[in-house]
């Protein structure tokens, strides 16, 4: 049998929302869907804002 392989970006509201508090859909998604293994990466914005938040 197949593994599931879950390809995802880094969302701005991953893994938990910042503004109510809820999954993220790729913590939702995860938890749907159980893959085998997940690989998450990080777009250019996310990456941006994450060297923002490390600058203050």
């Amino acid at each position: 049998m197949g593994k599931t392989i879950l390809f995802t970006p880094v969302g701005g509201t991953d893994p938990i929302s910042s503004t109510n508090c809820q999954d993220g859909s790729m913590l939702h998604i995860c938890r749907a869907y159980q893959p085998d293994k997940i690989i998450m990466y990080m777009s250019k914005e996310m990456l941006e804002f994450q060297e923002i938040l490390g600058s203050s």
